[in-house]
């Protein structure tokens, strides 16, 4: 994005100290579903501090919303590997405001001092979300203003960048249910896995509980290997041609869990007259978008995240057997 710097007149002089984009919030928040999120207001503010007189034919603001969607596939061919590169930009979101200054006349001389022109547009509720943190790929909103010199001076720009983001509805009773997977290796151990809600909310803790009950003498329980892996799929539609489509997992985190009797083993598990191990774990999510990204579905980026679970049993004899499952969710 570029950056700010002193502007300069032709002489040399700093005419301009300050040009800037101001907003009353760099995030705009949108609860629920394209369906049923209200529009936001965007609101800011326009600032220029002038030295001295300045010419200008107009002062006027833009906002842009762009999506990329870019990979490369790498296809095995009898000659090797043959690279498939996609890599298109679209617009989704266009405003402009009207001229804060030049909107009669091109020929206008801004006096030394102040100035502040404030704008403000409705975002429509079912304005894409920002998707931030993927190489290329993406969402990205942009505020651009301008101040038009003429043809014989260079023209002066000041940019802002702003993130939209999505929650959902605290009425969205689907996602605080608990996911569960319950199963039996037979003659040997039955188990239960419980992520008590199936959203959560992004960079906090997975909230993890197991349940480990031997049908086998002499069973024990070894490490549990817990991965986090994002399913990412892209795919644009063609002018003339079917839809384009990449799909690519990624392993976001991991962690390993210790399992002892003395911590963890139960003699009767809730009453239940079972026994067995019980663990439960926070399991920290990163905190960069550059590590992991929110689940989303939209303008052809998709982004979905599970659990991989692999448990070690040490069996009587000695040897190691390993079950292993997977848990979806969403953040």
């Amino acid at each position: 994005m570029p950056s700010f710097n002193p502007f300069t007149s032709v002489a040399g002089r700093n005419v301009c100290t300050l040009f800037e984009i101001r907003l009353e919030n760099d995030f705009i928040v949108f609860r629920g579903n394209e369906h049923e999120a209200s529009g936001q207001l965007l609101k800011g503010v326009l600032v220029l501090c002038l030295r001295e007189s300045l010419k200008v034919e107009d002062v006027h603001l833009r906002l842009m919303g762009s999506c990329r969607v870019a990979w490369v596939d790498g296809k095995q061919t009898p000659s090797g590997i043959h690279n498939q590169k996609m890599d298109r930009t679209t617009t989704i979101l266009r405003h402009t405001w009207p001229p804060f200054v030049g909107e009669t006349t091109h020929h206008n001389t801004l006096a030394p001092g102040n100035y502040e022109w404030p704008f403000e547009f409705l975002l429509p509720g079912d304005t894409a979300e920002s998707v931030e943190g993927l190489y290329q790929t993406g969402i990205t909103y942009v505020l651009k203003a301008t101040i038009s010199r003429g043809k014989l001076a260079k023209n002066i720009h000041a940019y802002k960048r702003f993130r939209i983001i999505r929650t959902l509805e605290p009425a969205a009773l689907e996602f605080n249910h608990a996911m569960s997977v319950e199963n039996i290796w037979p003659n040997k151990i039955e188990y239960s896995v419980v992520v008590p809600q199936k959203a959560v909310v992004f960079g906090s803790n997975i909230p993890l509980e197991m349940r480990f009950t031997p049908l086998l003498k002499g069973l024990e329980m070894g490490v549990i290997s817990v991965k986090l892996i994002e399913i990412q799929e892209f795919s644009v539609q063609g002018y003339q041609a079917p839809v384009r489509s990449y799909k690519h997992d990624r392993d976001v985190t991991s962690w390993n869990l210790e399992v002892t009797r003395e911590q963890h083993w139960q003699d009767n598990i809730e009453e239940t007259g079972q026994e067995g191990w019980v663990i439960k774990k926070e399991l920290p999510l990163p905190k960069r978008l550059s590590r992991c990204i929110q689940d989303c579905s939209v303008h052809g980026i998709k982004i979905r995240h599970k659990l991989k679970l692999t448990v070690a049993l040490q069996n009587p004899d000695g040897h190691i057997s390993e079950v292993g499952y997977y848990t979806h969710f969403i953040f």
